[in-house]
């Protein structure tokens, strides 16, 4: 975490903005764990009257810096004080996962700014592998095109991710699920 010399304005802002901010509702579902969340659009709209009473607005950028692309999250006050934490995420070339790791990148750094939580505590259960633990290969793509068929860009790239890291599927398997995806993005357009 990094912040300007003088930080008093800045956190008594806060300090009001976290007398008024409670933790967003989880309104959509990660159909993969079976648990909800909250998307960035909800919570970026869940913060930005309480912050902007407050004289406090924020800033997300990224970069590349050793592999990871580097999520800054930027809070100022109207004093020009600010505090920025940063989140990395593996930078990859596949645009779709490198897009929906920045989203969560994005809605972690917002929750964390202000102490509130966008998805329910799993203790990390869900994003352990266990040792020995093989990806599985079979896929039913008429449960995945069910499931899909009511997902926003977003969820959908989240929820790719989640395929990629639960299943080592054929070239052919891979191609079929870019399909049924691509499909469901052009109900989207």
């Amino acid at each position: 975490m990094e912040t300007s010399k003088e930080v008093k304005n800045l956190v008594t802002a806060l300090n009001k903005v976290n007398q008024e901010l409670d933790n967003p509702p989880a309104t959509t579902e990660n159909p993969f764990y079976k648990s909800k969340y909250t998307p960035l659009d909800q919570l970026i709209n869940h913060i930005k009257d309480v912050i902007n009473e407050n004289n406090l607005f924020v800033v997300q950028t990224s970069e590349i810096e050793n592999g990871y692309t580097i999520v800054k999250t930027r809070l100022f006050h109207e004093s020009g004080e600010w505090i920025e934490t940063k989140a990395g995420v593996p930078t990859g070339t596949d645009p779709q996962k490198q897009g929906a790791c920045l989203t969560y990148a994005r809605r972690y750094g917002l929750s964390q700014m202000f102490n509130i939580a966008s998805d329910p505590d799993n203790d990390a259960n869900e994003t352990v592998t266990e040792p020995g633990v093989k990806k599985q290969n079979r896929i039913d793509f008429d449960e995945v095109r069910k499931k899909i068929s009511t997902m926003t860009i977003d969820e959908l790239k989240s929820y790719w991710i989640v395929i990629e890291t639960h299943y080592s599927l054929s070239d052919a398997q891979n191609d079929a699920l870019k399909n049924i995806f691509g499909q469901r993005k052009l109900e989207l357009k």
